[in-house]
């Protein structure tokens, strides 16, 4: 279904954002008095520039280059970009406008939260939804959509260098909104702008996988991974996507080489036992979850639920439903692939029942996920797995109880 939102941003009425200015901690960060709370009086002294112009080409490049620095996973970097650009925005003379305020202070929040600065956060995140909801009658996605327009709007006035990390910007803030088809066109144009960048070709393959076009991220991963030392992380989600498409045999070198060029990132593991139960090799499934458990202590409970793939297919029915047990219900309900094989530890433990009623539950969220058809294309389902989940979803629908649930349902 084409996305017509688009044609309605340009024709929303704007607001001066100058009482605004004077609202939001004034000239605070120069007074640096004990009545500012704690997080204005840790920023540094703010600079003043010579014109509101030139502080605006500054913060605006300074602004795409901290998220280039979040994007590449260099947090450090980016938090005193940040930090300075908060104490800026506060100076009246500065007259900062409402997109820079906006992203200044919402990305000041998320470097924050990264470092379990949860007061801080929460601070910043407030500052911003001020911004967002005074200008745009409180209305974050209107603020969103806006804020993106107002960046494209000011590409002429950019360096042409530029241009590629606004675009990648405009990308990440329409995927925060879940505008999927407007993310994708701006990570294809952030490409476009900048063909020799392995982020940002990653960043296009990423957006289309999560969007259920995975046949055409996988071209953009392949150039990415090409790169010298490609991100483990991007080849994860390289992985995944040949997963998706059915070309298992590669799923499984790609992510041997996620695992080897840094064993510390969870999904690449994750990902390789899914791949190699897709191969049929079940004992070395078993032994990338070995490893991992090992390692990954604290996400047992998603390796658990991963285990189930060769527990199940290797017939041991009775340790998958303790396995299942032991991953907990509400780790179970968060993904669709888990509430299957959840369904199917129920299954084989003769709670047909409430196998049932599980899938019926599924398939309410998820309608796609009552077709066989695409269960078959787009789930990490093989053989007796398949031949299980789709004879629960012929088998009648639970009779439900007057307060909806089907009897004998239990919480593991």
């Amino acid at each position: 279904m084409p996305d017509t939102r688009s044609d309605r941003f340009l024709t929303r009425r704007r607001i001066s954002p100058a009482p605004l200015l004077l609202s939001l901690l004034l000239a605070g960060c120069a007074a640096a008095t004990g009545t500012l709370p704690g997080p204005v009086r840790e920023l540094p002294p703010p600079r003043r520039f010579k014109s509101a112009k030139t502080f605006d080409r500054q913060a605006r490049l300074e602004l795409s280059e901290g998220v280039g620095y979040l994007h590449g996973g260099a947090l450090e970097q980016a938090v005193p970009i940040f930090a300075q650009l908060c104490a800026d925005v506060t100076i009246p003379r500065n007259q900062a406008h409402y997109s820079i305020m906006q992203g200044t202070f919402q990305l000041k929040a998320l470097t924050d939260l990264a470092r379990d600065r949860l007061v801080e956060g929460r601070f910043w995140l407030e500052q911003g939804s001020k911004v967002r909801g005074i200008m745009w009658g409180r209305s974050w996605e209107i603020a969103s959509e806006n804020l993106v327009q107002d960046i494209i709007r000011f590409l002429e006035q950019w360096p042409p260098e530029t241009h590629a990390g606004c675009y990648h910007w405009a990308s990440l803030i329409y995927g925060q909104i879940g505008e999927g088809a407007m993310e994708v066109a701006f990570a294809r144009r952030a490409v476009t702008a900048d063909l020799t960048s392995a982020d940002l070709q990653y960043q296009l393959a990423n957006a289309l996988l999560r969007h259920d076009r995975a046949e055409e991220s996988l071209p953009w991963f392949k150039r990415a991974a090409d790169q010298p030392s490609p991100d483990p992380r991007m080849l994860s989600d390289f992985g995944s996507a040949l997963c998706v498409t059915g070309q298992e045999d590669e799923a499984a070198r790609v992510l041997e080489r996620a695992v080897a060029a840094d064993p510390k990132v969870f999904e690449a593991h994750l990902n390789l036992m899914i791949a190699y139960y897709l191969q049929g090799d079940l004992k070395g499934a078993e032994e990338v979850y070995r490893e991992a458990r090992n390692r990954f202590g604290d996400r047992r409970d998603l390796l658990e639920a991963g285990a189930l793939y060769f527990l199940l297919d290797g017939d041991r029915d009775e340790e998958a439903w303790r396995t299942a047990r032991g991953a907990g219900r509400e780790l179970m309900a968060a993904y669709p692939w888990a509430s299957a094989l959840w369904a199917l530890a129920q299954a084989t433990a003769g709670r047909s029942e409430e196998a049932r009623a599980t899938v019926q539950e599924l398939v309410t969220r998820i309608p796609s996920a009552g077709d066989t058809a695409w269960v078959r294309d787009h789930w990490f389902l093989r053989r007796r797995l398949l031949t299980l989940y789709e004879s629960l979803l012929s088998s009648p629908p639970p009779r439900l109880t007057g307060d909806g649930a089907a009897p004998g349902v239990t919480a593991p």
